[in-house]
């Protein structure tokens, strides 16, 4: 936007040290304010240059860009003057600063401006935001030339003097009280002072240039276009005296270009033209937010992109405000998050978690409510209040609310950090009043030897559990005798003559058994972590941070890699600013378990997706890859007893599908005849009909379930781009329904499948029982246990999907001939068994399923009905996912599907528990588009 007066890049430009503003944001609060104050006094826009990331540091010997120069041609300079701006040495000062005094000081103008009072004020308008020293104000004062008369945004208080922020008009604390508001209002009339001045001023000179012979003239007008100057000389030409036959020698002009009659068209004609190219502007980026915009906010959601979908909506959103289908992607790119802290007013800082610089933009002081974040997306954050210990941390937007509880500077137990709650397992709930510490990285070597050194080996005290190995009780002696390094010196499995390798101070201490880490954490005061708390302390207390998090973890650690590194030296941060919770060494549990004790975490050479899950080893096993990190409970007593409960842990091993074999056919089909009904009256009724989404309309019906005397519910989601009879697929949930108890409310609704409907097929969601509207806490889990329950719980589920087709077989709008299975996670699993039994089906799509790790009773086991599958099947799975396991889970399934090699199809992704959209998209949609055919679009006329 160009200068109120030609010849200038704009009207005022900002100069700031990048510190002044990088932490608290206080220049960009400052820039927007003073917008807001100038645009109630122009009617014009003024141009504001601000440089949000200047390049601070840059010393005087360096070469200033010319395009700098350009932007200082500006009509008035604001410098926010603070204890660190007055130095020579700084970017700001040498090139911005003084740069422009010097460019001002030889425009048409000068650095100082006659106000119409007659009083004279200088171009530089300095903001002062502390109290300076006096060499400071010293070395201003010579530079400019003049007395330092500062606007000052100070706040001043017993032993504070900082900067004054608008929140501190909030609360007058004195009448002396100085507002922030009034002080951007001397801002903003100080500089419509001196811009009306210099207009004034110009005003002046162009007037005195109408006596000004023709050549002289040309010469001083070089603001004047040539078009004006062309205009000018055919007037004078054209111009005769009425008593005169020629022209005379010398004599005044005045071009018919400055008299009033033909000013006041002229400026009608700029302003209607001005107008017009303003509306044409606005249209055009109207109709880019409508016709490309919206499509491509689409685009970058279904590639999960995120961040880019959340920030072209916000530009389109300038520009299509009120536009219903903007306000639907914009509920889908965005979401909202409230901020806590115990106390409040702490600064929160806050970047991507793939940003491990030293950048951190600061999003305001708690509490923040409702501020707009992209969806699905993870951040690390900072949090800090003076006289207290900064709190580090990482979150997800899915995660509605972050509350955090901070402790005055030296509360916190050296080297630990603080979990403001415990995840409880057994009841799956988040108990905030149970919150402990946890150590910030894994027990170094350097922390391990000086237990040893100080007789930690020796000393009874610190090893007060029972030694048990192979079933038998061992003595004291018997015990350590096994705990020696290389050389036979008490101390870990990986050191010699009692010491650690040379120069590995930080690196964590490894080849440790449960014992000596017990022992340690006795030494230091502390214990061992619970499993529960060591969950807690990664973040895992929140299912979308516990299922998605690997993906945004695993680049930043030390797991499946080469070697240790030292503690802290990668820069993944679990969700309280834990380090190396993933990798580098496996970290031991206090828990007893079936075959020892828990660890968990993994080591550097394991498998990423170990990190999602516990394991267990024996408590005297001395591996290299084992170390651990110590907790501290602040009331152990108050802490729930099923922290500390004895684990059960199938291993991966203890089912070797390779090895086994579906019952016989006859078996088989007396399986398959538990899942039969009476194909008694529907009673459907259509309960519901939502209109609002763009794609699809859901309708919500109910019929008689297939047992007993409930009424089964389902959603059906019609497309809105084809016409009936409509292809479908009947989806089957992740365990999570289980816990949830609306449908619509979660990622498990129509939004699951929205890719399928956008591309013209329907989509069923039957509510199964003990699920989401149908959840009343009779089932506790989906694992296909070793019991009656379970058994019962499947046939129910597979009554209630099957009842859902005959209800479909109801409707005239879907092609009966063309239904498929999509099953996801549990669904997945259980894809090998409803495929198996209910022959109306035409594709079967499993996306991230296989076989349990349990033994169910047989008539309940999916190993006796995979083979019986014989439609066309597409699985999508994950290298590393803690859930199926590829080998011994995930390629044994889909070894025993029935179906012809031809028509099944396994698609691995480096991923966990998790496929990226981009690919369900591709392999689903092709998938369908080969085994059901096209679809019957709806064509525009």
């Amino acid at each position: 936007m160009p200068s109120l007066i030609p010849g200038y890049e704009y009207d005022i430009f900002i100069s700031y040290r990048q510190k002044d503003n990088k932490y608290d944001g206080w220049v960009t609060e400052f820039v927007e304010n003073l917008k807001r104050e100038l645009d109630s006094m122009f009617k014009e826009e003024i141009s504001v240059y601000f440089d949000i990331n200047p390049h601070d540091g840059l010393l005087e010997t360096h070469e200033v860009d010319a395009s700098l120069r350009e932007k200082l041609k500006c009509l008035v300079c604001i410098p926010i003057i603070s204890r660190t701006y007055c130095d020579p040495k700084s970017f700001a000062w040498e090139h911005e600063f003084k740069a422009f005094i010097e460019l001002a000081s030889t425009d048409q103008f000068g650095l100082k401006i006659k106000l119409p009072n007659g009083n004279i004020a200088n171009r530089v308008l300095p903001v002062r935001i502390h109290d300076l020293d006096s060499s400071d104000i010293s070395l201003f004062e010579s530079t400019i030339g003049g007395v330092l008369r500062p606007v000052d945004f100070i706040y001043k208080e017993t032993g504070v003097n900082r900067q004054l922020r608008a929140k501190d008009d909030d609360i007058i604390k004195s009448p002396g009280h100085v507002l922030y508001r009034d002080q951007i209002n001397k801002v903003a009339l100080a500089v419509r002072e001196i811009i009306q001045s210099m207009r004034l001023q110009l005003a002046r000179d162009r007037k005195k240039e109408k006596e000004i012979p023709g050549e002289e003239k040309i010469k001083q007008q070089e603001y004047l276009s040539e078009e004006q100057l062309r205009l000018e000389k055919d007037e004078s030409k054209d111009k005769i005296k009425p008593d005169q036959a020629k022209p005379e020698k010398t004599g005044k002009t005045s071009p018919a270009f400055f008299k009033p009659k033909m000013l006041i068209p002229l400026f009608i004609l700029l302003f209607i033209l001005a107008g017009a190219i303003l509306l044409l502007n606005h249209r055009a980026k109207v109709r880019w937010a409508k016709d490309e915009g919206l499509q491509e906010i689409e685009r970058l959601y279904d590639e999960e992109n995120y961040v880019e979908a959340f920030n072209l909506a916000g530009k389109a959103e300038r520009y299509i405000s009120k536009d219903s289908l903007l306000m639907e992607r914009l509920s889908k790119v965005g979401t909202k998050l409230t901020i806590l802290t115990d106390p409040p007013e702490a600064d929160v800082f806050w970047k991507a978690y793939s940003d491990t610089s030293d950048s951190w933009p600061h999003i305001g002081q708690t509490p923040i409510d409702g501020i707009k974040m992209p969806v699905q997306t993870f951040y690390r954050f900072r949090i800090e209040k003076t006289g207290y210990e900064t709190v580090f941390g990482a979150t997800r937007t899915s995660v509605d609310t972050l509350s955090r509880k901070l402790f005055k500077t030296g509360e916190i137990p050296p080297g630990m950090v603080y979990v403001d709650g415990y995840w409880d397992e057994v009841k799956n709930t988040w108990e905030e009043e149970y919150g402990s510490f946890i150590d910030k990285y894994e027990v170094t070597n350097k922390q391990y030897k000086e237990f040893v050194d100080k007789g930690g080996y020796r000393n009874h005290a610190y090893w007060t559990n029972e030694f048990i190995k192979d079933g038998k009780k061992l003595s004291f002696d018997e015990a350590l005798s096994k705990f020696i390094d290389k050389t036979g010196r008490p101390g870990p499995s990986t050191w010699e003559a009692g010491d650690y390798p040379e120069g590995q101070d930080d690196y964590p201490v490894r080849g440790v058994s449960w014992y000596e880490a017990a022992a340690f954490a006795e030494y230091s005061g502390k214990i061992l972590p619970t499993a529960d708390h060591w969950d807690s302390g990664v973040g895992f207390y929140w299912p979308s941070i516990w299922t998605n998090f690997g993906p945004e973890i695993y680049p930043l650690s030390n797991i499946d890699s080469k070697d240790l590194v030292p503690v802290g030296r990668k820069k993944a941060i679990s969700c309280f600013g834990a380090y190396d919770m993933a990798g580098n060494v496996r970290e031991w549990c206090s828990n007893e378990s079936s075959n020892g004790r828990i660890i968990a975490g993994g080591g550097w050479d394991d498998a990423s997706y170990v990190f999602e899950t516990w394991n267990q080893l024996p408590s005297f096993d001395r591996s290299p890859q084992n170390g651990f990190r110590c907790a501290l409970y602040i009331d152990k007593e108050r802490i729930p007893g099923t922290a500390f409960r004895f684990i059960e842990l199938s291993t991966r091993d203890e089912r070797d599908y390779s090895r086994e074999n579906p019952v016989p056919e006859q078996t088989f089909q007396i399986y398959k005849n538990q899942f039969l009904y009476d194909r008694t009256e529907l009673n459907a009724k259509i309960e519901e009909r939502d209109n609002t989404p763009n794609d699809y309309i859901i309708e919500k019906v109910t019929f008689d379930a297939a047992y007993g005397k409930d009424r089964m519910i389902a959603y059906l989601a019609l497309p809105r781009n084809a016409s009936p009879p409509y292809q479908a697929l009947i989806f089957f949930p992740g365990s999570m329904a289980i816990r949830y108890k609306d449908l619509k409310t979660n990622r498990y609704g129509p939004e699951a499948l929205e890719f399928v409907l956008k591309s013209g097929r329907a989509a069923v969601f039957p509510i199964y029982f003990g699920t989401f509207e149908r959840n009343d806490n009779q089932v506790r889990k989906s694992d296909a246990e070793h019991s009656h329950q379970y058994t019962e719980n499947l046939i129910k589920w597979v009554k209630d999907f099957s009842r859902s087709i005959d209800y479909l077989e109801t409707r005239p709008d879907i092609d009966i001939d063309k239904l498929g299975f999509y099953g996801f996670s549990w669904g997945g699993r259980l894809g090998a068994i409803i495929p198996a039994v209910e022959k109306r089906l035409a594709v079967n799509i499993l996306v991230l399923g296989g076989f349990n790790p349990f033994s169910p009773y047989p008539e309940a086991d999916e190993i006796n009905y995979v083979s019986r599958i014989s439609i066309p099947t597409l699985m999508l799975n994950g290298k590393y996912d803690s859930s199926f396991d590829l080998d011994n889970q995930v390629i044994p399934f889909f070894r025993l599907i029935g179906t012809p090699e031809a028509d099944k199809r396994l698609c691995i992704y480096e991923s966990g528990h998790y496929i990226s959209q981009k690919y369900k998209v591709k392999e689903v949609l092709e998938w369908l588009d080969k085994y059901f055919g096209p679809v019957n679009y709806l064509h525009e006329e």
